[in-house]
């Protein structure tokens, strides 16, 4: 399952992704304010990754 946190580098997002990372099967990334924060992320709103 891929998870994007949003704000990973604050108090919260920070707690959040450490969580998340601990599921099985989580790939989790994330972004934050500034490009250095995060990886870079081409989101395509307009398919379905598992009807393509």
């Amino acid at each position: 399952m891929r998870i994007l946190v949003l704000g990973r580098t604050g108090y919260l997002g920070r707690h959040v992704a450490g969580h998340l990372r601990g599921l099985p099967g989580a790939r989790v990334s994330g972004a934050g304010r500034t490009p250095g924060h995060g990886v870079a992320l081409r989101i395509d709103l307009g398919r379905d990754p598992v009807g393509r």
